[in-house]
């Protein structure tokens, strides 16, 4: 809410009271209405926090009224409100919820006007909160004796509740903004950070922001590309071709686009790079008012396809490297088709494709002699890959038998007389190889099967990592399914509740020991829904584990639960979740109901003391 609407507001609200006032009540009413222009004022000039603005509410609200107490609530969800703030009698309840429906408090937040409720200590008398039309809180006060409160005591209570309003409005709108320019900083970094070409176009096609990498692309500073459009940095023969997509784009008949063309560097040097565009955002009209180009420059893979081109004899390379991109990222599929056309281009006896699992090499795929070796496993630094990948290239031994680099054990049982090995990289890191063997003595591999692997090296390994990675996450995806599987059907309840007692998260037969819905769970702690008398057991436990090191991160506890369904006995096991750093995260708790269980065993128990009883007196018949 602006200052000057909440302002006004509270102006009217003064004309509306001030005919009630009496000659003998005037000067009382003057007083109060006094000290409640100051409140604003103290709010406004001090630049208080949210909390201390409620604070100073409460306690103005109790002494303009005469109350032993008042209290600020705030909605927590849809059933529940929250003390937020409180003076006087009120004070010792911040932070604990009532139900909306069952409370004195509950009745007034669903008002319009003040409204006079039952308290548990007296009388009391609130009046909403309100953001636009929707109740947020409710500002309450309960009187001090068996005297109820009047109309001067409402209409101060109405006053301060629109300074309160107001402040909690421009709190939410601080908040909105504040996530708004934290967004827009990690965009920031982003956009500045990126490894690839950024520039932001406005709807005619001109650069309005450039990053570093695409300064050093093309040779411009970022001012003096603000100065150009696309056509200033494109070659003319890909420029039509741009200007048709772009301007569907600005149609709206498409969101993006992906095209391979020639960029001009401020030098006049030519060079290839993939250029994607992507509307981010459009105005009212449908225009683009947000537009991303991403330039990567691909003038290695281009000059390679040109040398793959003019070397007849290579030709099949360019087959080899369209299936395999036809395979997608299908990781087996992608190493058994590597597998396949390394012996189709060079003629060996055996090829294999390895992949790194820490820090060891192993064998997923093989033709030829080397097939029954899949799954042989040995030390990155023990292999001929760490060779490779020290070079950072394909390497050729023509004397496998005497290279100190190949295992010669494994050369004597396959009978290999030379090989080639091609590393793959991702980031500069080593994730595996391709190997080729020949048992030739004639004709055996040589450099131009090197070459004709080397030109293949950056595909093979783009398509290795991108399968890789793919497969990685479809594994973690079905590892995230099977958990969620387990977290709904667990006959068990498991909960989550974060270092400060907080419930995060609680399983459906969590929620069912409790007799809460998650809503419910969201706003209380978990102390809360202990038995009093267990309580400080329970908080000793988890002190000890958060105190004890990892050697005390499990710990199994018996209490006793005083929630929805009333009192409830549970066995429960506690653990501590580090993250991968070591550092504390959260805890874990799977926990059984056992109170049926303990009523049997008790049961079982009554009955041997009786029969025992019964014993002891046939004896001493």
């Amino acid at each position: 809410m602006e200052i000057d609407t909440w302002w006004m507001r509270l102006v009217q609200g003064l004309a509306t009271v001030a005919p009630l006032a009496s000659d003998t009540t005037r000067g009382r009413d003057g007083a109060h209405l006094q000290q409640i222009i100051e409140t604003q004022r103290a709010i406004s000039a001090a630049d208080l926090d949210l909390d201390t603005v409620m604070s100073l509410i409460s306690a103005r609200a109790q002494e303009l009224t005469g109350a032993k107490g008042a209290a600020v609530l705030l909605a927590a969800g849809d059933t529940v409100l929250r003390y937020a703030a409180g003076s006087g009698s009120f004070e010792p309840k911040v932070g604990e919820t009532v139900s909306i429906r069952d409370s004195g408090a509950g009745s007034m937040f669903l008002q319009d006007s003040a409204v006079v409720g039952e308290f548990a200590d007296g009388c009391g008398l609130g009046v909403s909160l309100r953001r636009g039309d929707t109740a947020i809180g409710v500002l309450v006060v309960v009187a001090a004796g068996p005297a109820v409160f009047d109309e001067d005591d409402a209409s101060i209570l109405g006053l301060l509740s629109v300074l309160l309003s107001a402040a909690l409005s421009n709190a939410a709108a601080l908040e909105s903004k504040r996530a708004e320019v934290e967004t827009l900083g990690r965009f920031r970094k982003i956009f500045d950070g990126a490894p690839i070409g950024l520039l932001r176009l406005d709807s005619s096609a001109r650069v309005v922001e450039a990053n570093t990498e695409i300064e050093e692309m093309l040779g411009y500073t970022a001012a003096e590309l603000g100065h150009l459009g696309i056509e200033d940095i494109t070659d003319p023969v890909h420029l039509g071709r741009c200007v048709i997509l772009y301007g569907e784009i600005v149609e709206g008949s498409r969101d993006s686009y992906d095209i391979e063309k020639r960029y001009i560097r401020k030098n006049g040097e030519l060079f290839w790079a993939r250029a994607r565009a992507t509307v981010l955002e459009r105005d009212a009209d449908g225009a683009p008012v947000f537009t991303i180009l991403m330039i990567e420059d691909i003038s290695k893979r281009k000059d390679g396809e040109v040398a793959l081109r003019e070397n007849s004899k290579l030709a099949k390379i360019v087959e080899t490297q369209r299936d395999i991109a036809a395979v997608g990222l299908d990781l087996e599929a992608v190493m058994e088709l590597i597998a396949d056309r390394a012996l189709l281009l060079t003629g060996g006896d055996a090829s294999a494709v390895n992949l790194m699992e820490g820090d060891e090499v192993v064998m997923h795929a093989a033709r030829g002699i080397a097939t029954p070796l899949v799954g042989y496993r040995r030390a990155l630094a023990d292999s001929v890959t760490c060779h490779a990948a020290s070079s950072g290239r394909a390497i050729l031994i023509d004397d496998a038998p005497n290279d100190p680099r190949l295992n010669q054990a494994l050369v004597a049982s396959l009978g290999e007389r030379s090989h080639i090995c091609v590393p793959f990289f991702s980031g500069g890191e080593i994730v595996g190889s391709l190997s080729v063997m020949s048992t030739s003595e004639t004709t055996g591999l040589h450099e131009e099967d090197r070459q004709t692997l080397e030109l293949l090296g950056v595909v093979l390994s783009s398509a290795v990592t991108a399968a890789a990675e793919f497969d990685a996450k479809r594994k973690e995806v079905e590892a995230l399914t099977q958990f969620e599987i387990v977290w709904r059907n667990a006959p068990v309840g498991i909960e989550l509740v974060d270092l400060d007692g907080r419930i995060s998260a609680a399983n459906p037969a969590m929620l069912a020991i409790y007799g809460h819905t998650a809503a419910d769970l969201g706003s209380m702690m978990i102390h809360e829904l202990i038995h009093p008398d267990d309580v400080t057991r329970v908080r000793e436990h988890a002190e000890r584990m958060l105190e004890g090191g990892s050697e005390s991160d499990t710990t199994r506890i018996a209490y006793r639960l005083n929630c929805g369904r009333g009192e409830t006995s549970v066995s429960s096991s506690m653990s501590l979740i580090r993250n991968a750093d070591g550092a504390l995260a959260f805890f874990v708790a799977v926990v059984e109901d056992v109170t049926i269980r303990n009523a049997a065993e008790e049961q079982l128990h009554q009955s041997q003391r009786i029969e025992i009883g019964r014993a002891s007196c046939r004896e001493r018949v």
